[in-house]
C-alpha cells in the first residue's frame, strides 16, 4: 500500500545501478528519505519532494558518474531536499564547488559553480540533461 505523503510503497523498487561506485549507490539510496519527507517538513511550509524529481536528480547523478570517466575521480555529493520540493546536489572541495537544484514539475533546473582559481559558470539547463560530466571536466580542468 502507498504511503500517503510519498505515493510510494514499501515493496517499490526505485533502482539503484550496481555499477556505481559503492559511495555513489550508499548516497543515492539513503537519499531515499526525502521521498518521506511531507508537506511542511521543515515546520515553514515546505513542499514534499515527488517521486520524478527525486528520479531526475539521482538520475542526472547516475549518469554523470558513469561520464566522467575513470581517469577523474570525484567526491560524492551532499542530496538534500529544498523547501519547494526540489533537490540540491552539492559538491564542496578544495578545487571547486557546485551547486545543482532539480525543480519539481517541469521548471528548467539550474546551477551555480566556481573554482579557487576564479572561474564561475551558472544558469539554467534543459530538463532533456542527462549528465554534468562537461561541466565537472572544466571545473578540474580536465
Amino acid at each position: 500500500m502507498p504511503d500517503e505523503l510519498t505515493g510510494v510503497s514499501e515493496s517499490s523498487s526505485i533502482a539503484v545501478t550496481a555499477e556505481l561506485p559503492l559511495d555513489f549507490q550508499t548516497a543515492i539510496e539513503s537519499s531515499k528519505r526525502l521521498l518521506s519527507l511531507g508537506r511542511d517538513w521543515d515546520g515553514s511550509d515546505a513542499e514534499p519532494v515527488s517521486l520524478p524529481t527525486w528520479t531526475t536528480a539521482t538520475g542526472l547523478l547516475q549518469n554523470t558518474i558513469f561520464n566522467i570517466g575513470v581517469d577523474i575521480s570525484i567526491p560524492v555529493p551532499t542530496i538534500s531536499a529544498c523547501r519547494d520540493g526540489s533537490i540540491d546536489l552539492f559538491w564542496k572541495t578544495t578545487k571547486f564547488t557546485l551547486l545543482i537544484n532539480i525543480k519539481p514539475s517541469k521548471v528548467r533546473p539550474d546551477f551555480y559553480a566556481e573554482t579557487t582559481d576564479g572561474l564561475v559558470l551558472e544558469g539554467t539547463f534543459s530538463r532533456e540533461i542527462r549528465d554534468f560530466s562537461v561541466i565537472l571536466r572544466a571545473l578540474l580542468g580536465k
